[in-house]
Parts: structure tokens; sequence; C-alpha cells
């Protein structure tokens, strides 16, 4: 999909607007609830300019995103929830598990009022009235209908082998750097356990299985070619699993930041290189393209 300067301008004022409309109707529930999230904790000019700048990017990113996939208002609204949620309710929080983060019981409600605001405000900014809208459930099944259900289930069981590998080498090598950090001065970041290293192998597996399952719809809806599903699946899992906790978490030490983001972002993107390089299946437009590419690899050997 490329973007002309007049349409990008359109849809850069567009994310400004709905997360300016964000920001306060976040900053309203925050005052009249028990809602808490993490970047408002204090209510200063800096939390909000850091939050309103971070979700002008975010949403630009998003919302082009699933402009890609032609879904109907009501299936976008929904998808674009999941997604949101997947991303910050669940692998955000696996995560901040796997780092051993204090993470409040009630966080699961914050991040669904939290994104609930965010894609209720971009559906209804952001609509969608092209042509090529097709059936949800149709383009579902015929994405699965490739190969058997029984190669479906092998090939997920094998990413989930793949991505907790990754996941668990990565952390391994990068946790040294952040290891000074968990000697009990920092009790209100950290949360110490005696069974951190059952906590943190369950939460990999767990982030894994959430990663294979949560997106094949986004494998199925996907029109485009290999490497734009690349980029389109990796850039918002950077901004949202690395570049978010690494700006907003500014009260953390930045010896003790720095490393997670660095490890949160090697994560994502070969988590995402695995994922798109065994659940990408190209439509009627793109099969010749791959097929070429794949005779050219093969030549090359």
């Amino acid at each position: 999909m490329t973007l002309q300067p007049k349409n990008m301008l359109n849809r850069l004022l567009k994310s400004l607007l709905v997360s300016f409309v964000c920001i306060i109707v976040l900053s309203i529930i925050i005052n009249l609830t028990a809602i808490k999230l993490p970047i408002l904790t204090e209510a200063s000019y800096e939390r909000y300019l850091i939050l309103f700048l971070y979700l002008i990017v975010m949403i630009f990113y998003v919302s082009l995103l699933f402009d890609q996939l032609y879904l109907s208002q009501k299936a976008k609204g929904i998808s674009l929830f999941f997604y949101l949620f997947i991303m910050t309710g669940s692998l955000q929080l696996l995560e901040s598990l796997v780092a051993q983060i204090n993470v409040q019981p009630k966080a699961i409600v914050d991040v669904i009022v939290y994104t609930l605001v965010i894609t209720s405000f971009t559906v209804l900014i952001f609509r969608y009235y092209g042509k090529g809208a097709e059936s949800y459930t149709k383009r579902i099944k015929n994405y699965f209908s490739h190969q058997h259900i029984s190669k479906w289930l092998l090939k997920c069981i094998y990413a989930i082998f793949l991505l907790f590998i990754a996941h668990y080498l990565i952390n391994s090598m990068l946790t040294p750097f952040i290891e000074p950090y968990y000697n009990g001065r920092y009790t209100n970041i950290l949360k110490m356990s005696h069974h951190a290293g059952d906590v943190k192998y369950v939460s990999m597996l767990t982030h894994a299985l959430v990663m294979v399952v949560g997106f094949q719809p986004l494998f199925a809806l996907w029109k485009g070619s290999k490497t734009s599903l690349l980029f389109w699946f990796g850039f918002p899992l950077f901004i949202i699993l690395a570049f978010q906790p690494f700006i907003f978490n500014v009260h953390w030490p930045l010896g003790f930041r720095f490393p997670l983001f660095i490890e949160e972002t090697l994560i994502m993107y070969i988590h995402a290189i695995i994922l798109v390089h065994l659940f990408y299946v190209p439509d009627e437009t793109h099969k010749e393209e791959e097929l070429v590419k794949s005779k050219l690899s093969l030549s090359n050997w």
C-alpha cells in the first residue's frame, strides 16, 4: 500500500485527533474511577505528552495495517480490539512476568479500558470506505484450506518451540546485564520470587502460544507480499512491545530499561520472521512472485 503525501498528511491528522481525544477520555476515566495506567500514574504534562506522541505513532501504523485488511467496520473494530489486547493485555504482561516486574492484579482491567478507548475512536475516525471487503469467515476458511489441519497443528507446535527457544536464548544472553538490579534495592519495580525460574519459562511458553494462535487471523487476512507482511507485522510489535515500555517507564533505571529494550526488540523481530516464514500464504496475486523468489533462492544454492 503506497501512501501519497496528501493521504499521509490526512492519516497523520486523524491519528493526532484520535490521540488527543483518547488522552482526554482516559484522563477523565482516571479521575473519576480507580482505573490507572502506568504512564499516567503521575499527572504531569511530560507524561501526557509522552503518551500523546506515542499514540500518534502507534495509531498511525496500526490504522494503516488494518486498512490493508479490507474488513467491514464491525469486523475491523472487533479485530482491532483483540489485536491491541493481545499486544498490551497478554504479551506485555507476560514479558513483565519474564522480567519479574511488579504487575498489579487489576492491570488487566486497566488494559481492557485503555484498549476499548483507543479501538473505539480509531474505528470511528478511520472508517474504511473502499471496495474489496470480503466475508471474514470466508477468508479465514480459505486460508486454512491450503493445508490439512494436522499439518497446521504440527506447524504451530514447531513455531511455538522455535519462539520459545529464541526467547530463552536472547533472555539468557541479556540477563547478566540486568542481574545487578535484582538485589533488593528495586522492590518497588521488581517482584522477587523463589519460583522465578518456573514463572519465567511458563511465561515464555505462554508468550509463544499467544503469538502463534493470536496472530493467525492476521496471516489469514493478509493480501500483500511476504516482505510487506514482515514489516507490517514486525514494526507494530516493536512499537507496542519494545518501544512503549522503554519510553513509558522512565522511573526505571536506564541500566535496567535499555537492556530490556534491546531484548524485546530482538525477540519481537525474530519472532516476526519465524511466524511470517511459517504461516504466510500468498494470495493469487502474489503466488507467482513467491514462486519466482523460491526458484531464485534454489538456483543460488
